[in-house]
């Protein structure tokens, strides 16, 4: 659980930096909340390769797609 939870605040916080990022480049509020939903729709589905794809890279280096994967099938049996 612990990779997961790594993960998740992985995504969470480039949400957050993104979100709170200033200046012309800033993402949209709603693209980052479009972002962490797929993500999110993904996992809780059971899709973990679809979930991987949707991480950033630094985010996909912490973790391979092999432990997605099996979280993901796991957080589909208990939330799906």
């Amino acid at each position: 659980m612990g990779q997961l939870s790594r993960v998740v605040g992985c995504v969470l916080g480039v949400a957050l930096l993104t979100e709170c990022s200033a200046g012309p480049t800033a993402t949209p509020a709603a693209a980052v909340e479009d972002a962490v939903r797929s993500y999110s729709s993904a996992y809780l589905s059971g899709n973990g390769q679809k979930a991987h794809d949707k991480l950033p890279a630094r985010c996909s280096k912490v973790i391979s797609l092999e432990k997605i994967k099996l979280a993901s099938a796991g957080a589909a049996v208990l939330y799906g």
